[in-house]
């Protein structure tokens, strides 16, 4: 290994070790807030100026993400409609997760993947450490991929494989790029009220690293919005850019 390499190395080693003692004082924060309840993210009106967000991985100066080396990343969440305003800025940390804030700088959510558990596929914690939504992949007999996301071990949303087709008809064409789950799937989010508070899609005319979501309507409540927004990240990171998620979970060993 020559000198530039090592210090590479030990360049990544020491941010690693960074991040853990950042994820040892998050739990230390957690404990000492135990006796508190965090229901809700802060931060979350913006996410009702509009019912189109684009979630899209920035471009990296480092070289392209490999199991072995953590490339950071950063994300941005930008309003499709109106005037295209930034809404969030992402970074996904080593050891950590995928963090979310504010333009100002206020963490809004923390999206981490699963500890070692067969069903589940990620969680949302609100900043102060505590975990209020867990995103979970639910066995079905007819073989369909469904998951949910449980508000305190509680189901609070259904998210249901769609064919493209249904939503987009003959646009669905120039959608098979695409791979989220599969080439010609989308995914819905329903209440438990069965009213659907929107949609994950493929961006068009984009590359893979960007998707959209699609908030049903005004109705659509802020929270409801958010757990939407969350477990979209996470999907993105997990299933349709399955190369980021494994580099991150190979920083949590």
């Amino acid at each position: 290994m020559g000198t530039m390499d090592k210090g590479k190395s030990f360049k990544w080693q020491m941010s690693s070790m960074v991040d853990k003692v950042r994820r040892g004082v998050a739990k230390t924060i957690q404990a000492a807030s135990e006796g508190e309840v965090f229901d809700t993210l802060p931060d979350c009106d913006i996410l009702g100026i509009s019912n189109r967000f684009t979630i899209k991985i920035l471009p990296s100066d480092e070289l392209k993400p490999s199991a072995s080396n953590f490339t950071p990343i950063h994300l941005v969440i930008k309003d499709k409609k109106g005037n295209r305003q930034i809404a969030f800025n992402c970074e996904m940390i080593a050891a950590q997760g995928v963090v979310v804030k504010t333009l100002r700088g206020s963490t809004v959510m923390e999206i981490r993947l699963p500890d070692n558990s067969q069903n589940s596929i990620g969680k949302i914690l609100h900043p102060a450490g505590s975990t209020l939504y867990k995103i979970e992949q639910i066995k079905s007999q007819s073989g369909d991929r469904k998951f949910v996301i449980l508000k305190f071990g509680e189901p609070f949303m259904n998210i249901v494989n769609t064919p493209i087709t249904q939503i987009f008809g003959s646009f669905s064409n120039i959608l098979q790029y695409f791979y989220l789950i599969n080439a010609n799937q989308a995914l819905e989010f329903f209440n438990l009220n069965n009213r659907r508070i929107g949609f994950l899609r493929p961006s068009y005319f984009s590359t893979a690293k960007s998707v959209i979501i699609n908030y049903s309507n005004e109705t659509t409540a802020i929270q409801e919005r958010a757990a939407m927004l969350g477990a979209s990240i996470l999907f993105l990171i997990v299933a349709v850019r399955p190369e980021y998620g494994t580099m991150l979970q190979n920083t949590l060993h």
